[in-house]
């Protein structure tokens, strides 16, 4: 028996997924984080809702401030992320604003929301995540980042990473670092202090990338090429695992052992050891995209454009 074929009847004997049950939040999940039992999750229609995931109950919503669409009439915002600060004291929210800008929120309770960037900025901001309890960096479209301090509500520096669009951006565990994507298949990895370009991987997507995840000296990319790419930052290996759909979302479990990735037009995500490559499982039954994946202390998370969210048991 080969080493390879051994490895595989190993891990599918280890290896389950069974659906723990679903939580239905009323609209596209946009974004998830997690932390000390609460999940907060980023919708399309201006909601950051406060879940308990134990309980697999929403304990209550905060809604953003309406903005004015083409016509002039009143719309929720989408949120493009949410981030919790390192105190957990604070929300980061990025969001839709009129005119096809952005506009970016802190929220603390007892105070509420405080606008940090606002329509007059002319900006438009992707994404957010909290590099201290008073800096944030921000991405922006033309594949700029921007450190800013929150108190001040100034950019630190604002720096162009690639020549394309960006696509996503994601922190290092220590905050030191930054994963960022973009449309040319390209990802960077910069120096968080003061926005330099440590060095870039490519080779394996030629189109657009989505989302990433990065931790553990890994970073997993899936793209608009129907290619899933994980990139060692320590050197020049890479993997590439193939996809029969768009891979609009990716992600990968603490340790980095294990990955996830949406596989094709039903919406199954496959989930996979990455050293191998080997199918672990196979999740089926969304009905709609999967936009989000988080993986959870043996569990799998994922957010679906139609607002439900499947909570997946991965079984050893």
């Amino acid at each position: 028996m080969s080493l390879n074929l051994l490895l595989f009847l190993l891990i599918s004997l280890c290896f389950g997924a069974e659906l723990e049950g679903t939580i239905d939040v009323g609209h596209a999940v946009t974004d998830m984080i997690y932390k000390k039992g609460i999940l907060y999750v980023a919708t399309e229609q201006g909601e950051v809702k406060f879940i308990d995931l134990k309980k697999k109950k929403v304990l209550r919503s905060i809604e953003l401030p309406a903005i004015r669409d083409f016509m002039g009439n009143p719309i929720p915002p989408k949120v493009y992320s949410v981030d919790l600060s390192p105190s957990r004291k604070e929300l980061l929210i990025v969001s839709q604003a009129s005119g096809g800008f952005s506009e970016v929120y802190t929220y603390r309770e007892g105070r509420g929301f405080e606008k940090v960037i606002d329509l007059g900025w002319n900006l438009i901001i992707k994404e957010g995540r909290y590099v201290s309890d008073d800096r944030a960096l921000l991405a922006l479209l033309g594949d700029e980042i921007a450190l800013m301090d929150l108190r001040k509500k100034e950019f630190i520096y604002r720096v162009q990473v690639g020549r394309s669009s960006l696509s996503d951006i994601d922190l290092s565990e220590d905050r030191q670092k930054a994963a960022v994507s973009d449309e040319a298949g390209v990802v960077s990895l910069v120096r968080v202090s003061d926005g330099k370009v440590i060095r870039r991987f490519k080779g394996v997507n030629v189109d657009k990338l989505y989302r990433l995840d990065y931790r553990d000296g890994k970073i997993l990319v899936g793209g608009r090429d129907r290619r899933v790419a994980l990139y060692y930052t320590d050197g020049d290996k890479y993997r590439k695992f193939p996809a029969r759909f768009l891979v609009f979302s990716v992600a990968m479990d603490s340790s980095a052992k294990l990955g996830a990735y949406l596989y094709n037009e039903h919406s199954d995500v496959r989930v996979i050891e990455l050293e191998s490559g080997t199918e672990v499982a196979m999740l089926r039954g969304h009905t709609y995209p999967v936009s989000v994946m988080l993986f959870l202390d043996g569990k799998l998370l994922t957010g679906c454009d139609d607002g439900k969210i499947f909570i997946w048991r991965l079984e050893r």
